[in-house]
């Protein structure tokens, strides 16, 4: 028998699977009309950045071959096309730890290098976080690679930070070489690291100064 308003059980029943269908077919809809904003939102971020974005790989492709560049120069001439800026004569005789500075700081160019090329692919291709505020940070990274090769190179040769082996022995210049370059491109790619343990040697510095005063 129906009830009040006249519907049967099998009515109500057909009412309640027609509801359902058109549930489940807003569901879908909405499903599909997210995922396409979400599509839209990655073109827009993608557009929005422009040329920028291709000119990272671009840039961290130009340092990376200057940094091998100027790692072959060095062995082969021992930075003759950098003495140059210098104006130096080929009869003046060029101190050891210039070179050595130099190999630190192609070293560290080459581990900024390895981390720029990883970085880009996991913000662009993997996580798709990729934006603007990254791209300053693969601009500058030269800039910081350079001075972390230098401050690397100074705080090995003042005794700060002591290593195993004799990295700067001349009698073996071609390990010395690849200790320094070896250096560089650690202290490059992990330059967190090495700006923790600056701040670590930075305290101990000061603390020392403290307790003999």
């Amino acid at each position: 028998m129906g009830d009040k308003n006249g519907t049967t059980p099998e009515s109500g029943q057909l009412m309640k699977t027609l509801q359902e269908g058109q549930d489940k077919t807003f569901g879908t809809t909405k499903k599909a009309a997210d995922a396409e904003d979400l599509t839209d939102t990655q073109v827009v971020v993608e557009s929005d950045l422009g040329l920028a974005i291709w000119l990272v790989p671009i840039y961290v492709l130009v340092y990376s071959l200057l940094a091998l560049w100027l790692l072959v120069d060095g062995w082969l001439s021992g930075f003759s096309s950098l003495l140059k800026f210098w104006e130096v004569g080929h009869d003046v005789e060029i101190p050891a730890q210039i070179p050595f500075l130099f190999f630190t700081i192609v070293g560290s160019l080459l581990g900024s290098a390895i981390l720029g090329i990883t970085s880009f692919h996991r913000h662009y291709a993997i996580s798709h976080s990729f934006n603007r505020k990254h791209i300053w940070g693969f601009y500058f990274a030269p800039l910081l690679a350079t001075t972390v090769g230098c401050l690397i190179f100074a705080i090995v040769q003042s005794g700060l930070l002591v290593l195993t082996g004799d990295i700067a022995n001349e009698k073996d210049p071609v390990r010395a070489t690849l200790g320094y370059v070896a250096i560089g491109g650690i202290a490059g790619y992990n330059w967190d690291v090495f700006v923790k343990k600056l701040e670590s040697l930075s305290q101990d510095l000061l603390n020392s100064s403290d307790k003999s005063n």
